[in-house]
């Protein structure tokens, strides 16, 4: 450990917490604790549920598991657990005065590194390295670069702890590192998400009983201090009150306002369990190759890898961006221009497309129209439900991620079937599929980066452009849809357009054939 940092508050904080947990409580743990159903928020049930909270922390860890890497291990309580099941438990422990207690508790059981994780040295190589309410005090990107270096092949990241959420305004509670971040980070590591669980129900009625301590108890006597202050030495009690007077107001505003309760914490924050398992080289190369990923993970494998490698393939992932990004730019024009050349080839040609004569009306005739009619409807009924920066899952999202080019996809069927040549299917299909194929990758890759993990919920549970019958009998209701938002779109100029310029080449066609 590096004797040359100050002290940190936070450690202060857990000390704190550990003498008023054993001695009050008669409970070892200092993490917030599991509350079931059937388990009254109170006090005198705190100790149960930090119990409630190792096992359900415990449970999650993978079968086959033998060695296992607990940073910031407290007093040593829940390694304690996992060396009487039969693991071989290694600490890391940069508080002197935790690592005390943890070695009482412990023994020689475990060996205690007591360092800071992101400076720990050892040959050992852990199959989970496990971070219990312990990954809010390790930077993020150094966590996981270490995490990376010291876990086994196929080994897992376990951590519980709670996360900010981007949401308005300010909690009175501070700590946890912002969840879309993280999000974003892990996703250039070379890990495979197991599991994501979201546990602050269970775990936000601590906050109440905290909350109620420091009103109940530690404000009080913090009152009376000062009052006694004030009564036998006011001098110095005015100069202690004028030099910290920015301290004590951040503490009064933080602690003494009735404002670190459970509805705080769960609009600021979540309380998550993550499980990753690290993915081998060969996965490695399915994941993101742009310089992030090069600084982040390939800098660690260069001794077993040429980094010319990483960079090439950095390179062809940029050369994909830059197709991709084309292809969608190009899209509209290209399928024009397609229909353009195979209209004036039939007017050359003399060949007339399937007309709307009554009473004999071709069947192909009838359903080339109903298909233009469908994509156009989808298309419309999908713009009424753009919010900007938000995510559309109601509605037509509810069944496809992508609606509106599910509508595109209708209407150049209907096109094609009213056109009546085998030859246009043969064309346009194929164009249809590369260049609004890229379109549907291009903005994949912004929704992901956008949006994280509840992007990737929605891709697990909605297809990308063909409904599947669980989509399609979804009980998501159509609500939401809005005519002002619809109208600012242009989507009903956009198909009046098209609908217009197929009758004005109906009548060119009719008028040339004469």
């Amino acid at each position: 450990m590096n004797k040359d940092k100050k002290t940190d508050s936070r450690e202060i904080g857990l000390e704190i917490g550990a003498i008023c947990g054993k001695y009050f409580l008669k409970s070892q743990h200092l993490h917030y604790g599991y509350w079931t159903g059937d388990l009254e928020v109170d006090i005198d049930n705190l100790r149960i549920a930090q119990e409630n909270y190792a096992k359900f922390l415990i449970s999650h860890i993978p079968d086959g598991v033998k060695t296992i890497l607990d940073v910031g291990c407290g007093t040593g309580e829940i390694t304690k657990k996992l060396v009487d099941m039969g693991y071989q438990v290694d600490c890391v422990s940069p508080s002197p005065f935790l690592t005390k207690r943890a070695r009482e508790v412990l023994g020689n059981r475990s060996h205690i590194f007591d360092c800071y994780y992101e400076e720990l040295q050892t040959e050992n190589r852990y199959d989970v390295i496990l971070f219990g309410e312990s990954f809010q005090y390790v930077g993020l990107q150094k966590a996981l670069d270490t995490t990376i270096k010291f876990l086994t092949k196929g080994g897992h990241l376990l951590v519980c702890d709670f996360f900010k959420k981007d949401v308005e305004g300010k909690s009175v509670m501070g700590g946890g590192h912002k969840l879309t971040k993280f999000y974003d980070l892990i996703a250039q590591c070379p890990f495979e998400l197991v599991k994501d669980l979201d546990i602050t129900d269970e775990t936000s009625p601590t906050t109440d009983i905290y909350d109620d301590a420091l009103q109940k108890v530690v404000h009080p006597v913090f009152d009376l201090v000062f009052d006694f202050l004030n009564d036998r030495y006011p001098v110095a009690s005015k100069f202690l009150r004028w030099k910290y007077k920015k301290q004590m107001n951040k503490i009064n505003e933080e602690y003494f306002n009735a404002g670190r309760i459970s509805e705080d914490f769960r609009k600021f924050k979540s309380y998550r369990l993550f499980l990753y398992k690290k993915v081998d080289l060969k996965k490695a190369y399915q994941f993101d190759f742009r310089d992030a990923y090069l600084r982040n993970i390939g800098l660690q494998f260069e001794e077993k890898i040429k980094l010319s490698a990483f960079k090439n393939l950095a390179d062809s992932n940029k050369r994909l961006n830059y197709i991709v990004r084309q292809l969608r730019r190009w899209r509209i024009p290209a399928l024009c221009l397609a229909f353009l050349i195979f209209i004036v080839e039939d007017i050359l040609t003399g060949k007339k497309p399937y007309e709307f004569l009554l009473p004999d009306i071709p069947i192909v005739a009838i359903i080339g129209a109903v298909l233009i009619l469908s994509g156009g409807f989808l298309r419309c009924l999908a713009r009424g439900y753009f919010v900007e920066g938000c995510l559309f899952t109601n509605g037509p999202y509810a069944r496809v991620r992508h609606p509106l080019f599910l509508g595109t996809l209708l209407i150049v069927m209907g096109l094609l079937f009213l056109l009546n040549d085998w030859v246009d299917w043969v064309v346009v299909l194929p164009l249809f599929t590369v260049f609004y194929g890229a379109a549907i990758i291009h903005e994949e890759w912004a929704l992901e980066k956008k949006f994280g993990r509840e992007w990737e919920l929605y891709k697990t549970k909605v297809p990308a452009i063909i409904p599947s019958l669980r989509s399609v009998f979804s009980n998501r209701e159509f609500s939401g849809w809005q005519w002002k938002v619809f109208l600012s779109t242009g989507e009903l100029i956009l198909f009046s357009v098209i609908l217009t310029v197929a009758l004005l080449i109906e009548f060119f066609e009719e008028a040339m054939f004469k």
